[in-house]
């Protein structure tokens, strides 16, 4: 307690106030005391949050390191935002043709909802798995197919939001990259 009293007063981080017997006594603040913090830890807010953002990428389990962290500022509510909201990424993707939102992505896609689930938004991925996966085994998660490429152990697909981590969590996915397509696909 001395020591942080010691440097609230270096810092000059407190006011002077009277106490009833006439004795003059020193308060911290605690804008001084974030000021203090501030000045010995010698971060600042933008520094904090690019060291919350690497925190965030150390904890990564071996599925979330597989999908692009566009897509985990989109599904997940604890990334550390340190720029853009969800909102204003899921704007630009749609912008980009990377992402059909769930609305139109009935009508596009010619999906007729039976099961009485949700359709989330559609994004537009390429799937590399590795060489001796067969290729069709993530059929059961996506959408739509787009290519196949046996050369490159890859594929390109439209995979509903809500099926991504499902998708990651597949032993023989080795990553996920968003796809941009042409302006018109």
């Amino acid at each position: 307690m001395l020591v942080m009293v010691a440097v609230l007063l270096a810092a000059g981080c407190g006011e002077r106030t009277n106490n009833f017997q006439g004795n003059t006594t020193l308060n911290p603040t605690t804008s001084g005391l974030e000021s203090s913090t501030a000045k010995i830890s010698g971060f600042s807010p933008a520094e904090d949050k690019i060291a919350a953002l690497q925190s965030y990428r150390n904890n990564l389990t071996p599925t979330r390191r597989k999908i692009p962290e566009r897509i985990l500022t989109l599904i997940d509510p604890n990334y550390p935002t340190a720029g853009m909201t969800p909102e204003q990424t899921r704007s630009i993707m749609i912008s980009l043709n990377q992402i059909i939102p769930a609305d139109q992505a009935k009508k596009v896609f010619n999906i007729s909802n039976g099961t009485g689930q949700p359709i989330g938004d559609q994004i537009h991925l390429i799937i590399y798995l590795r060489p001796t996966a067969n290729l069709k085994v993530i059929d059961p998660l996506v959408t739509a197919v787009i290519i196949r490429n046996e050369e490159y152990h890859a594929v390109s697909a439209w995979v509903e939001i809500n099926n991504i981590e499902k998708l990651a969590s597949i032993d023989d996915v080795t990553r996920i990259e968003l796809n941009s397509p042409p302006e018109h696909s």
